[in-house]
């Protein structure tokens, strides 16, 4: 069954004076007489609500995209009654005039509420952003699924802990992004995450890695919320990888590293080869967000092939010696030098073992150096964005990450620009007033309808467009143009791009 159009495509602004409280509101569980019974009964439930929502309307405005939904239906002539936002108009009805809900507030809130009205007068909200319905059922789909919670993906999903701190420091950068994520995001580099590995995970870790021993086991130090490393970046990772690991795992939950002497006993528990060996202490710690692309050279002295061959993914790891027998073991501790019947060849070989780098058990396959992997073979006819392309190829991203960054979103815009002229999708003037998330949509369905793309594609994209990302959204491009808060990190930018190019190879394939 096809959802319900409301009455105007585009949301608009409604006069708040035209509103009325919803007097059926879920909330109230009882239908309300009249508009000031509704108006004190929901001040009466908000509580500490209502005053916080005042705060943040007066200092941040109203959050416009998310707009009141209003129908006719049971309203006076002229007016509308909201099936969403009832909160919020009584907080601006309130704010205009006092005395509406004086009833519900004790004598010390009502002085508190007045000066808050005055503020609140000095820069009024006269109309609101809505979106208008015929009928309170034909917007109900939508309202059930805004205040149901997740419903499998349909309804509004929840950042988890690691996701809020990840957005938090990308918008005030990366001092304040929490130590438990930038081990994350060190750790992700090397093995990458699914979906669900990193929920519920994420304050356990901070327990964890705030302990000081565990942070000297480890190999790590924290100045100023950042987390900084003794070790090379194959080293650290060790211990590291291994903690994310048991956590990620179930093997260790919460209740088993709760307090402090917990934690300790834990990272106690560790084998020698899941920690840092001594012997390859920096003279220096580096921070972990630098490590991997500052010590490249040494990950690749660690493991020289983690960088070669047809499938840089593919197992270098070398075989744990505890696998060897006993006898032979022991015989490799006890003799010094080569055994004196031993080739001059076999002895040329210990020699130069000897003077190397201790390879290491951990596999680093080395995050590749541009936005778009050089495999990714793209065939644009367009000179222009052909030559955008061959940027985002040569360019360094982590030396170059606001560069990568805004290029990227202008090679997204570009190639949707031209494959929605070329199927004369939407008009030159459509095109120029049109959000690039509503362009991409656009050429997504057409795709689709074509037997262009798949299903599930279509639905990557369509998330894409509609932010449900947080590196691979046109929000998110948005932001990295126009907020000079907003830190990208070369990460990101490499799964923005894993996500776009199967997308990005249907529009440009001969």
């Amino acid at each position: 069954m096809a959802a319900a159009r409301p009455m105007n495509d585009r949301p608009r602004e409604v006069a708040v004076a035209r509103l009325l409280l919803d007097q059926s509101n879920a909330r109230l569980g009882e239908y309300q007489p009249d508009q000031k019974t509704t108006q004190l009964a929901l001040a009466t439930l908000l509580d500490d609500q209502l005053f916080n929502l005042a705060k943040d309307i007066i200092i941040f405005g109203l959050d416009i995209s998310q707009a009141f939904i209003l129908t006719p239906e049971g309203a006076s002539a002229g007016k509308y009654r909201v099936i969403e936002g009832n909160r919020r108009l009584l907080v601006i009805q309130a704010l205009t005039k006092p005395r509406l809900i004086e009833e519900a507030l004790t004598p010390a809130r009502q002085r508190r509420w007045a000066k808050m009205s005055a503020q609140f007068l000095e820069n009024p909200i006269k109309k609101v952003w809505s979106v208008i319905y015929e009928a309170e059922e034909d917007a109900e789909h939508h309202i059930i699924n805004r205040h149901t919670g997740a419903n499998n993906g349909a309804g509004l999903v929840g950042w988890n802990s690691n996701d809020q701190d990840r957005y938090k420091s990308r918008h005030g950068g990366p001092t304040t992004r929490k130590e438990a994520g930038q081990v994350l995001d060190f750790v992700d580099m090397v093995y990458p995450p699914s979906p669900e590995d990193n929920k519920r995970i994420f304050s356990t870790l901070q327990r964890i890695i705030l302990v000081s021993h565990v942070k000297e086991k480890l190999g790590i130090t924290m100045k100023s919320r950042i987390v900084y490393s003794n070790f090379p970046a194959a080293e650290v990772l060790k211990g590291l990888s291994a903690v994310v690991g048991d956590l990620r795992s179930g093997k260790v939950k919460v209740t088993n590293v709760y307090h402090a002497p917990d934690s300790r006993k834990y990272i106690d528990l560790f084998p020698a080869e899941n920690l840092p060996d001594p012997a390859t202490r920096l003279a220096e710690p580096v921070p972990l967000t630098e490590l991997l692309a500052d010590h490249v050279k040494d990950i690749r002295s660690i493991d020289p092939e983690a960088d070669g061959g047809d499938n840089p993914n593919e197992s270098n790891v070398e075989s744990d010696p505890s696998t060897a027998s006993s006898d032979e073991g022991k015989q490799a501790a006890d003799n010094g030098s080569a055994d004196s019947s031993s080739s001059s060849s076999n002895t040329s070989e210990e020699e130069a073992a000897s003077s190397s780098p201790r390879r290491s058990r951990v596999q680093i396959p080395r995050p590749r150096e541009t936005t778009i992997p050089r495999t990714c073979h793209l065939y644009i006819t367009e000179p222009r964005i052909n030559a955008i392309y061959l940027e985002l190829i040569r360019l360094g991203i982590d030396e170059f990450t606001n560069a990568c960054a805004v290029t990227l979103r202008v090679f997204l815009e570009l190639s949707v620009d031209h494959h929605i002229a070329l199927h004369s999708l939407l008009s030159e003037q459509q095109r120029n007033s049109t959000p690039l998330a509503k362009r991409l949509k656009v050429l997504t369905n057409f795709l689709r309808l074509n037997g262009r793309i798949e299903e599930q594609l279509e639905k990557a994209i369509v998330k894409v467009a509609d932010g449900g990302l947080l590196s691979t959204s046109t929000t998110t491009f948005n932001q990295y143009v126009h907020n000079k808060f907003a830190y990208p990190h070369p990460s990101e930018l490499r799964t923005a791009w894993d996500e776009l190019q199967p997308f990005m190879i249907t529009l440009w394939t001969k």
